[in-house]
């Protein structure tokens, strides 16, 4: 039976804080877990199915409507800047 991928490898190769830049650099493209890089950390959640977007969108609208009675806006995904 095959060995599951592992990302051990990445401590060995990069011994300094990660930028989205190093990321794409060293990391394989994939259409599985997210890869994302937060606060100089690689961060590796699995692909939200259609269980987690169901749920994002019913979430959303009321989010939304709370958030503008108080003034405010909300997102659905935030994006940091470096």
């Amino acid at each position: 039976m095959a060995q599951p991928a592992s990302f051990d490898w990445l401590a060995k190769v990069n011994n300094r804080p990660w930028t989205a830049q190093l990321a794409m650099e060293l990391l394989p493209g994939n259409n599985g877990p997210k890869i994302e890089v937060f606060r100089g950390s690689v961060v590796v959640t699995p692909h939200a199915g259609f269980d987690h977007q169901a749920i994002e969108r019913e979430l959303a609208y009321p989010l939304h409507r709370a958030a503008r009675r108080a003034g405010l806006w909300c997102y659905a995904e935030l994006v940091e800047a470096e």
